[in-house]
């Protein structure tokens, strides 16, 4: 124990107990506990454990022994005043009224904090000038009101305690009862701990107490001789962040119960890596799969703000359902959040749920009510419609603007018919909802300032507390700490590391307040408004945490981001450098995970369970086994994108559709080379219509109805006009949109694989059946896909075998794929059994198909056999990582994080000459 905290302790033990006054409550916190080890480590009897408070909370109650008759405005209301002095003054308009309600409310505290400037003497800028009129009038409304700001308290304790007649060397503890008249203020004695800059009010504050007879004393941890500590200077931030971890690794490995102290300049920027880091580092069983929930080996500062907790974000998602055109990024993430939470063994709500999420994906719906939703979830959730229904009806009974206490427990209500936020609460959550709780309070005090508000500006209010508020999560002990620089004032450690030396981060960057004169922030020496300031109280601060362990680390990193080349601090920048040895990161899943990527052999892989599916079972096999067990087994498709146009899959669908209506009034070539364009024009109009009316158009907003049915039209008469005047050679519309079944024995013995298609068109041309293939996308398809034990695109070979199987009646005689997604450059591209037929009609310029076939019915055996092999190699359960080609196949797959084939190397070269061979 050193001279420092022996002196703490003993001051903790006097009699009566001296009040401690710290800036931060971490600091309160912390040094509640390290007493308590202290007396420990003493062997002292319990004692009485003296009153550890903020300076903060400690004017508040000396104010509230003054027996106040004005109401102390809470913050929340405090910046709602300003905001509505802001946004009602007539004189400018103010893009963001938080913003400069949050400016304003700073200023008001500095002018009390560091007294007046003599404005007669000052050169206002307009702004200045805006928020004298803005403070005036806050102080009109505050005296008409009955309200006094905790910026004001300081001064109204200040001359309270001047104005007292107590008797010298009187001493009053501040808690004990008041005396008749109070008064008296003063307590006893109090120590102030971690105080590195006192101003003004805490200067007059101290100077009134003194004179009321209490006894000061400043604490200063850290009476030693000051470390030697070496810089370290790495390449990222990361490197800085592992670095540190594993040496605090090793130190704490070697002595068990030492204090480390991790400080950092600028601990916004680092926060979340130090978190993820330090986890790996020093506790990395607890990110392995099945581990109980358990408080971090260290204790972390900045905690994150309360809208960040998953909890209470899905509380938020959940107050903004509306009973009408409820957007689907928000229902999206309501269908896949756990509430109502499922009932023991009820998962398949939860799959219910996230099906029709999927499903609203591929249709693209844009927006969806409540009543639509649980239309939809009523099969497969039953509890999850009832849930929506009841708050449907809820939001029907409670649309008019209320009291905010009203519309606070109108959300509870709701929160409640919705399962939220169900029993099982652990660790984060359980204190998440504790603030949550704090922050509904502060949403209902807001009635001192705004009497009535609507519902959606109670959500917008309800937010910004969220965001001001934050969640400290619980921490194993006291060992490791990570917090901010100027947060570690009257703390001492066996060990300090400082990261982030960097010459932007400290000393810190100005940053004077925009609202008051520039010269004046300058002169009184303000906070982040002189650099000379700056720079002496940087040099106080390095000078404490250099006395504050006897072995401090400074490192900063060269790369700040954005291509941001940072220096060291010129506090360090003259320390001796060592050059840090940082071994390659080994993940936690490294050793489980190495033998996944590589390919399977045959004898120890898992037959596939599901032996059924659609063309995608083998299309994915063949371009790498892996997606097809993605895809079929495990269902893990990525989420679609939202769309401002008709997904592309709901266009393709609408093509099909149209096309299948008028395809069979044609019937044939001869029949469609005798119609006009006009006459062609008509039949697409009808046949968009038609399409329109059926169920693929439910996925197209009703807006886009219009549009959509205009773009249908045109193109379908483009494809009608293309097969007019193009195509080659004669043929018979047979059937449209068939669908088929291909089977495929199982080499395993095991039933036989099963794929379901449906044929876009089929045609009767000479030698046999056409199968054509509509593409509306924009990928180019080539015949060359076809070929190849791994073709691919296997689709159209799928058809053929499930066509011959059907119809054996007449043969396959050709493939081909229909370009229609450019009416400019409409396509027919494929191969039939037809002499000198190559192509179904002219080259465009994306054809560049050199293909060479030994003729059509060796080519049919050949993709009838690679199918085969595609189906016994998924039977048997292949599923290695092997894309077919690299470069395309992965980049387009979106399952990368199952697989992780981006942690190899990737070949990014062109596979143009796969394409054409």
């Amino acid at each position: 124990m050193t001279g420092a905290e022996d002196a703490l302790l003993l001051r903790a033990d006097e009699r009566p107990a001296p009040a401690i006054i710290v800036r931060t409550q971490r600091l309160a916190r912390l040094l509640r506990l390290r007493i308590a080890e202290l007396r420990e480590l003493a062997q002292r009897p319990v004692a009485e454990t003296p009153d550890i408070l903020t300076i903060d909370q400690w004017i508040e109650r000396a104010w509230e022994r003054t027996s106040p008759r004005e109401l102390l405005l809470p913050a929340a209301a405090e910046l709602a005043a300003w905001e509505g002095i802001i946004a009602g003054d007539a004189r400018g308009q103010v893009l963001d009224v938080g913003a400069v309600a949050s400016e304003a409310a700073s200023a008001w505290r500095l002018l009390h904090e560091w007294s007046e400037p003599d404005w007669q003497h000052e050169q206002l800028s307009p702004e200045t000038e805006a928020f004298l009129g803005w403070r005036d009038e806050f102080r009109q409304r505050a005296a008409a009101q009955g309200w006094v700001t905790s910026a004001e308290l300081a001064g109204r304790v200040t001359a309270a305690l001047e104005a007292a007649a107590t008797p010298k060397g009187q001493t009053l503890s501040l808690f004990d009862p008041a005396p008749a008249g109070n008064d008296s203020l003063a307590p006893g004695r109090m120590v102030f701990v971690g105080f590195e800059r006192l101003e003004p009010y805490v200067v007059r504050l101290r100077e009134a107490l003194r004179r009321a007879g209490t006894v000061i004393e400043d604490h200063t941890p850290g009476d030693g001789a000051p470390s030697a500590p070496v810089l370290r200077v790495y390449a990222t931030a990361q490197d800085e962040a592992r670095a540190t971890a594993r040496d605090i690794a090793a130190f704490l490995a070697e002595r068990p119960r030492a204090r480390v102290g991790v400080l950092v300049t600028d601990l916004e920027r680092y926060r979340s890596l130090l978190e993820v880091t330090f986890l790996e580092e020093l506790d990395p069983s607890s990110l392995l799969p099945g581990q109980e929930l358990r408080p971090r080996p260290f204790d972390l500062a900045g905690a994150p703000a309360l809208h960040e907790h998953c909890v209470i974000a899905h509380a938020l998602d959940l107050l903004e359902l509306d009973r009408h055109a409820n957007p689907r990024a928000l229902v999206s993430r309501i269908l896949l959040a756990p509430y109502p939470r499922p009932e023991a063994g009820g998962d398949e709500e939860l799959e219910a749920r996230a099906l029709t999420e999927a499903a609203l994906r591929r249709r693209n719906v844009r927006a969806i009510d409540l009543e639509e939703l649980a239309r939809r979830t009523r099969g497969g959730a039953p509890r999850f419609a009832g849930a929506l229904l009841a708050l449907k009806r809820q939001l029907e009974r409670s649309r008019v603007p209320a009291a905010p206490g009203a519309i606070a427990r109108r959300f509870i209500a709701r929160l409640q018919a919705l399962g939220w936020p169900g029993a099982d609460l652990q660790g984060d959550e359980r204190v998440a909802f504790s603030r949550w709780r704090d922050a509904l309070g502060a949403l209902a005090a807001l009635e001192i300032v705004e009497p009535v508000m609507t519902e959606a500006h109670a959500r917008r209010r309800l937010l910004e507390l969220c965001m001001r508020t934050s969640v400290q999560s619980p921490s194993a002990g006291l060992q490791v700490q990570v917090m901010g620089l100027l947060d570690s004032a009257g703390l001492v450690f066996d060990r300090i590391h400082v990261l982030g030396l960097d010459s932007i981060s400290f000393p810190s960057a100005l940053r004077p307040n925009a609202l008051l004169p520039a010269r004046w922030q300058r002169e009184q020496r303000l906070p982040l408004a002189s650099a000379e300031a700056e720079l002496e109280f940087a040099a106080a601060v390095w000078n404490r945490v250099l006395r504050s362990a006897p072995e401090v680390h400074a490192s900063h990193a060269v790369g700040g981001g954005e291509d941001e080349l940072r220096s060291a601090s010129s506090f360090v920048a003259a320390l001796s450098r060592e050059e840090p040895a940082l071994r390659a990161h080994s993940p936690w899943y490294a050793a489980q995970a190495s033998s996944a990527l590589e390919p399977r052999p045959p004898e120890t892989a898992v037959p596939a369970l599901v032996r059924s599916g659609g063309t995608s079972l083998l299309v994915g096999h063949a371009r790498c086994p892996f997606q097809s067990l993605a895809h079929v087994r495990l269902a893990a498709d990525s989420f679609d994108s939202e769309q401002s146009e008709p997904a592309s899959n709901t266009r393709g669908d609408l093509v099909h559709a149209a096309l299948a209506q008028v395809l069979p009034r044609i019937g044939t070539r001869r029949q469609l080379g005798v119609l006009t364009d006009r006459a062609i024009a008509t039949l697409a109009a009808e046949a968009a219509e038609a399409a329109m009316a059926t169920e693929k158009a439910r996925a197209v907003p009703p807006l886009l109805h219009a549009p959509t049915r205009h773009w249908l039209q045109g193109i379908v008469a483009a494809w009608l006009v293309w097969e007019r005047d193009h195509r080659f050679g004669d043929w018979t519309f047979e059937m449209a949109e068939q669908r088929l079944l291909a089977t495929f024995p199982a080499a395993d013995g095991g039933d036989d694989i099963r794929v379901t298609c449906v044929v876009d068109r089929i045609d009767v041309i000479e030698g046999g059946r056409l199968l054509i293939d509509y593409k509306t996308g924009t990928s180019v398809h080539r015949v060359g896909a076809w070929s190849g034990e791994r073709p691919d695109d296997a689709q159209l070979p799928i058809y053929a075998v499930a066509v011959g199987a059907a119809f054996p009646d007449r043969p396959v005689a050709g493939l081909a794929f229909a370009h229609l997604d450019n009416r400019e450059k409409l396509e027919l591209l494929g191969r039939c059994d037809v002499a000198q037929s190559e192509k179904l009609g002219p080259p465009s310029s994306r054809s560049r198909d050199r293909t060479t076939w030994s003729g059509w019915n060796d080519a049919l055996a050949q993709m009838s056999a690679a199918l085969g092999g595609l189906a016994a190699s998924f039977a048997r359960g292949d599923f290695a990582v092997d894309p077919l080609r690299e470069a395309n196949t992965c980049r387009t797959c979106r399952r990368q994080r199952l697989c992780r084939v981006f942690e190899g190397t990737i070949d990014d070269e062109s596979d143009d000459a796969a394409d054409e061979a």
